[in-house]
């Protein structure tokens, strides 16, 4: 005949088994947990992209003891805005031995930034890019209105202005964007670092400068 268990080893088995699938479910979800941070702390790494400082920024030249830092920017994004302080510390910190390239993004999502940019590389064909810079990253809604109120501001020649506009600052502005696209960079600030090797780096914050310059 056979013999049934009593209901305490009953009880007992079924706690067993409870702790059995517990334990289980907690390991699998601990070793879940513990492969994406993993990925998560790669993919905060600087990443190495195969490209070269002469396909982004054919201007700048290079020496054995320089780097180039490079922005990919928006001047209607809250973000680059807000890093300008901090880029500030980072070239202030290194110096003559780091260049700064601020190159352009501007997104869709930001309908004035794209004129925004033009108009700051209109400013570079009179030696005034940096105080056009500077105002667009301060200004408020960067309309036409504004941008033209601001091209006054700094001194700007209006027919030079005009013409930069609808020809070689608009080439420079698109000419970024594509170079942008190329390198599948999806959001701004995107910063890239050259290396004087020649190595370019993508980085993930402006923290990770002081990882790669020696």
């Amino acid at each position: 005949m056979t013999s049934h268990p009593e209901p305490s080893e009953t009880r007992l088995l079924i706690k067993m088994f409870a702790l059995a699938i517990l334990g289980g479910f907690l390991g699998a979800t601990i070793y879940s947990l513990s492969a994406l941070h993993s990925r998560s702390i790669q993919s905060e790494q600087p990443q190495a992209i195969s490209t070269s400082i002469s396909q982004i920024a054919p201007n700048i030249t290079t020496s054995r003891e320089g780097y180039v830092l490079i922005e990919f920017m928006d001047y209607q994004c809250p973000p680059c805005r807000a890093s300008q302080g901090r880029l500030n510390e980072v070239l202030g910190k290194y110096g003559a031995k780091l260049q700064f390239v601020a190159k352009h993004y501007p997104l869709e999502m930001h309908q004035n930034a794209f004129n925004a940019a033009v108009a700051a590389e209109a400013a570079r064909d009179q030696d005034k890019f940096h105080q056009m810079h500077k105002a667009l990253l301060a200004g408020n809604s960067l309309n036409p209105e504004e941008i033209q109120t601001i091209s006054r501001q700094i001194g700007l020649d209006k027919n030079r202005f005009k013409l930069s506009i609808q020809g070689n600052a608009l080439r420079r502005v698109k000419a970024d964007m594509k170079i942008a696209e190329d390198l599948h960079l999806d959001s701004t600030p995107s910063w890239l670092l050259c290396t004087p090797e020649g190595k370019i780096w993508h980085l993930k914050s402006l923290a990770q400068v002081q990882e790669l310059i020696k």
